[in-house]
């Protein structure tokens, strides 16, 4: 229990250090995130935080973020889902490679999204404990209202973090 005391306890100070930290841009050059540096990072946008993440690669992370492949540039999917009303689901056409080859209002999206992650501000905080980097996370969300609202709200209230499982 002790563990778990002080995992909870580290979690308010970063959080702090997070929040706190002067924001890059995510296409600056060059990052100020050490190679391989693990850690919880935070997306914001005209000062409204959008998205937190946690990786065991910060800088690697912030990369994938900017990327054009599908499979890597996850938040970007995600928007486009949600500005194109393309929800998931388990069917092949409808995966994301699909929509992006077939629908022309998911790759509009897709590429939209990308270029607004790329101009998103960014603040991040290192932390090697996996267990402390979970609870920053699910914190940093909840505290900055970065959580998922279902429906027709998605996007435009809150944010981007979901942590609901399939």
């Amino acid at each position: 229990m002790s563990d778990f005391a002080s995992a909870i306890d580290a979690v308010k100070p970063a959080f702090r250090r997070l929040v706190e930290m002067d924001p890059f841009r995510l296409d600056e050059v060059p990052s100020p995130v050490p190679d391989a540096q693990p850690g919880v990072y935070l997306l914001s946008e005209s000062g409204r935080s959008l998205y937190v993440g946690r990786t065991r690669d910060v800088r690697g992370r912030l990369s994938d973020h900017r990327s054009p492949a599908l499979t890597r540039a996850t938040l970007a999917v995600k928007m486009a889902r949600i500005a194109a009303n393309r929800p998931p689901t388990y069917t092949p056409g409808n995966s994301a490679r699909h929509l992006y080859s077939h629908d022309p209002t998911f790759r509009t999206r897709f590429d939209e999204a990308r270029a607004r992650i790329c101009a998103m501000e960014v603040r991040w905080v290192d932390e090697t404990d996996d267990v402390r980097q979970a609870l920053l996370e699910i914190y940093a969300a909840v505290d900055l209202d970065t959580i998922l609202r279902e429906g027709p709200e998605a996007g435009r209230v809150g944010g981007y973090n979901s942590f609901r499982t399939s």
